[in-house]
């Protein structure tokens, strides 16, 4: 029996021509001028745009290690810190003072170091702690403050816009929020595999574009 090849399934063009249906399914109106390139044609463009604009899955893990790996530099600077101030009992305005010195060992410049010293640990923890908090920065409500959620759903709305030649606009029914636009990002965001809340895209992308 003659062996059976395996089947090959390649996830970029597949991922693609989700994309390139999803916007297909919009009221797409071309130029009527014969001498124009229909917008038509230029979802296959778009379609590969969004798909580059996606990170690579093992992205994710990667800003985790960088996340812990500055966590693990920010103790060890808390730790120093706690150190330099431990070897002066009396009140930290004093570590300017020249006189002042940590042991009879230390000259004065390196007392005038040391005060730089911490205040720069204290800066680079403080500037860790921020960044970390932005990182992870995510709305109550969804991941409608994902950076990568966001900026293709920006890309969206410009592309619908000029797809349809109409901005984006949402309904409200019983609580519930819908429009083409969102039904767009809903399928796009399925296709990409991305962790976020279409709705909760819509809404942000919409309300950023407003004042445009």
């Amino acid at each position: 029996m003659p062996s059976q090849k395996p089947t090959v399934i390649h996830l970029g063009s597949t991922t693609q021509s989700t994309i390139e249906a999803a916007l297909r399914g919009l009221p797409i109106i071309d130029p009527d001028r014969s001498d124009v390139i229909p917008y038509s044609a230029l979802i296959p463009g778009i379609a590969r745009s969004v798909l580059l604009m996606r990170r690579p899955n093992n992205m994710k893990s990667m800003r985790k290690r960088a996340i812990a790996d500055l966590d693990k530099i920010k103790v060890a600077a808390a730790r120093l810190a706690d150190l330099i101030r431990n070897q002066f009992p009396d009140e930290q305005e004093r570590l300017s003072n020249p006189r002042i010195r940590i042991t009879e060992f230390l000259p004065v410049g390196g007392v005038l170091e040391t005060t730089q010293l911490l205040n720069s640990l204290a800066q680079f923890i403080s500037m860790a702690e921020r960044a970390r908090d932005q990182h992870y920065e995510v709305s109550p409500r969804s991941g409608a403050r994902k950076p990568e959620a966001l900026a293709i759903g920006l890309y969206l709305y410009q592309e619908y816009e000029r797809l349809t030649g109409k901005k984006p606009t949402r309904t409200v029914r019983n609580g519930k929020t819908n429009g083409r636009f969102q039904t767009l990002i809903t399928k796009v965001f399925e296709a990409l595999g991305i962790d976020a809340s279409a709705e909760a895209t819509a809404a942000k992308v919409m309300e950023k574009m407003k004042s445009r």
